[in-house]
């Protein structure tokens, strides 16, 4: 018996396949990839024809007929929020045919682990204030909109504490934070009705050792600020007037605010208030036993008139008024300036004209000691020093053998020595001479400082150059370690004297010319009196 078979195509067999991945990871498997483990009956080429482009758990895949394929987990929300640590198993279905009407399904296994995701930190702002004003941003203030896929806990770690433009940052773990702009001098500059942008960054944590960067914007407006007056000193003499401008000399006034315009808005004077206003932009007032004119611009000026011709030299009286000042926009200063004007005394007595060939001295004199706090006879060369405490030593009298009764308290601020020798050399000489004659005095400790004085003498004529001013620095510091061996008793009749000659070795050559020389000193620490000693042929 024969049996005819006739034969017919069965379908090919698909075996589910298992890969792993982690979900920031795209797994890629090259040919034969999933066919691999499928098999037909008849060994015919099988190629996939058909599957699923998206996971049961949201990931892209991709699945070529040779059986290569792709799958991209970083797109899917539900792996994204998977924790360092955690795992789940993701599915997708192929189906493959033999090209003969013959198909099958199998399924393909994906373990994705987890793994901890950057936080998602996003631009804050803008928040609004004014340069005045501080404010408070309650949790979660900065961390509102910041986000975490694994949904961890954010916290603010690092902060500017500065913000761009120099406010004070104080930010907390909660996101609250606070911005203070008053601390800030460009934001306290700001015109008024000025807007700027400020802004300052800060970093969120997730709390596994992820962070991301945002930034905080704040807008800030300028408010008009008080402006600021300060105190100014004047210095003049009982016979010469002074002037200037009280917002812009001595102690100049200020408005933070860019661009500001002050003028002065009033004045007082033993207790009576000027105010200026239209019609009223300068008044002429009594101050003291002077006169004071003061203008709205600021201008100034003080004329001591006859008031002060009683003052004697070393004497002085302080005259004071307050001012205060405004800007364009009306905002006047809270507290006031204080003007004082120094008035000093000048010394009367005229001593005899120059001779020729001589030397003499007048308003002071330069080389001695002198007294402090009373009227004192100056001896000459050869004389003796007088025992009494408000004489503090001996002055020298350069007339020669002429003794004057004149006012010699501290301190004393000018001295002018004039010669009509022929040449500098000569005046030189003379002027040695009778600054040495003080060693006939006697007294060790007169002597010493006597020695100073010649080399003093050469450093005013040191020559083009001018005078060695660190020399007389080494002087000075000489001369302090001579006061200090001092005993008490002589304590007790040259106190004081340290000082005063320190000042007068503070010398500065300001003109040299041919055979003239001019020296000026700053004697007096109170004011800023010149000392003159001119030498000229």
């Amino acid at each position: 018996m024969e049996i005819d078979l006739t034969g017919i195509n069965d379908d090919p067999v698909a075996r589910d396949d298992s890969y792993a991945t982690d979900e920031d990871t795209v797994l890629t498997v090259a040919a034969d990839g999933v066919l691999a483990n499928d098999t037909d009956a008849e060994s015919q080429a099988l190629t996939v024809t058909a599957f699923d482009a998206t996971s049961t758990n949201g990931a892209s895949v991709n699945v070529n007929a040779d059986g290569s394929f792709s799958y991209d987990p970083t797109g899917s929300a539900t792996l994204q929020q998977m924790g360092p640590g955690a795992s789940t198993v993701d599915t997708f279905t192929y189906e493959i045919s033999d090209g003969n009407g013959g198909t099958a399904t199998a399924t393909v296994e994906v373990t994705v682990g987890g793994i901890n995701d950057l936080p998602i930190a996003n631009d804050d702002g803008p928040y609004a204030t004014n340069e005045d004003t501080a404010i408070t941003i309650a949790a979660p203030g900065m961390l509102g909109n910041d986000t975490d896929t694994e949904g961890h806990a954010l916290s603010v770690g690092h902060y500017d504490v500065f913000s761009a433009r120099g406010a004070a940052i104080v930010a907390n773990l909660d996101g609250s934070f606070s911005y203070d702009p008053t601390a800030s001098l460009e934001l306290q500059a700001l015109a008024q009705g000025a807007v700027v942008t400020d802004s300052f960054t800060y970093v969120c944590f997730d709390g596994f050792g992820l962070s991301n960067e945002a930034t905080v914007e704040i807008t800030v407006t300028g408010v008009n600020d008080l402006p600021i007056a300060i105190s100014d000193a004047f210095l003049t003499t009982e016979n010469q007037a002074v002037s200037g401008n009280l917002l812009t000399d001595s102690g100049p006034d200020f408005d933070v605010d860019n661009n500001s315009v002050l003028t002065l808005h009033s004045f007082i004077v033993d207790g009576t208030t000027y105010t200026f206003g239209p019609g009223a932009t300068e008044f002429t007032v009594a101050l003291g036993d002077g006169q004071l004119h003061v203008a709205m611009n600021g201008d100034f000026s003080f004329d001591p008139k006859d008031g002060y011709d009683s003052l004697t030299l070393g004497g002085f009286d302080l005259e004071n008024f307050l001012y205060f000042v405004q800007d364009e926009r009306g905002a006047i200063s809270t507290l006031p300036a204080v003007v004082t004007i120094t008035v000093s005394g000048e010394i009367e007595e005229t001593l005899p004209p120059v001779q020729p060939g001589g030397l003499f001295l007048s308003h002071g004199y330069l080389g001695g000691i002198f007294g402090m706090g009373g009227h004192g006879q100056d001896s000459g060369p050869g004389g003796g020093i007088p025992d009494h405490s408000d004489l503090l030593g001996q002055g020298l009298d350069l007339l020669g053998d002429r003794t004057s009764p004149w006012d010699a308290s501290y301190p004393e601020p000018r001295f002018s020595l004039e010669t009509f020798m022929e040449d500098s050399d000569q005046a030189k000489q003379a002027f040695t001479e009778q600054v040495m004659a003080m060693k006939e005095v006697g007294q060790p400790t007169k002597a010493a400082i006597t020695e100073f004085n010649a080399e003093l003498i050469d450093l005013m004529f040191a020559g083009a150059e001018g005078p060695d001013l660190t020399a007389l620095t080494t002087m000075v510091t000489d001369l302090e370690l001579l006061m200090s061996r001092l005993g008490p008793a002589e304590m007790a009749q040259f106190q004081g004297v340290l000082a005063v000659w320190i000042q007068s070795l503070r010398i500065q050559v300001t003109e040299l010319a041919g055979t003239g020389v001019e020296v000026q000193a700053l004697l007096d620490q109170l004011r800023d009196l010149e000392a003159r000693l001119s030498v000229a042929a």
